[in-house]
């Protein structure tokens, strides 16, 4: 179903509320629950999540050095309007995605121009560390 907004719609506080915080807030739950559900499925917890507040990061259990096939840290950029997700422990960002409203009026991540869902941006970014 299309999300059709009126003609009079105000565009501005839309964008105003898309925020990366915000977004960045929902990625968390997500991740959280995905991390829970996956580990629910092997039947043992081989994936931690880790809350750092204003950053969170996915971990393979165990993995020490936090090489890039065993963690994704998801962090705001440092002017806070970027989303930057590194593999790795202290490795250069694999991906940096902006904020926009989509098509639809609808607050995205945007990676090369693509809009992205949080559930596609996880999908993205830790799908190959679950189902690697």
């Amino acid at each position: 179903m299309l999300d059709k907004r009126p003609a009079d719609w105000n565009w501005v506080v839309a964008r105003h509320e898309c925020t990366a915080a915000k977004m960045l807030g929902i990625l968390k739950k997500l991740a959280a629950r995905d991390v829970a559900t996956r580990n629910e499925q092997l039947g043992d917890n081989q994936y931690v999540f880790w809350d750092h507040g204003d950053n969170f990061a996915v971990n393979l259990q165990g993995s020490q050095g936090g090489s890039e096939d065993t963690r994704v840290h998801f962090a705001l950029s440092s002017d806070g309007q970027k989303l930057e997700i590194s593999r790795g422990f202290g490795k250069p960002a694999v991906g940096v995605l902006s904020l926009a409203l989509g098509k639809r009026g609808q607050c995205k991540w945007v990676k090369s121009g693509e809009e992205m869902d949080p559930w596609q941006v996880l999908q993205w970014a830790i799908g190959p560390l679950l189902f690697g």
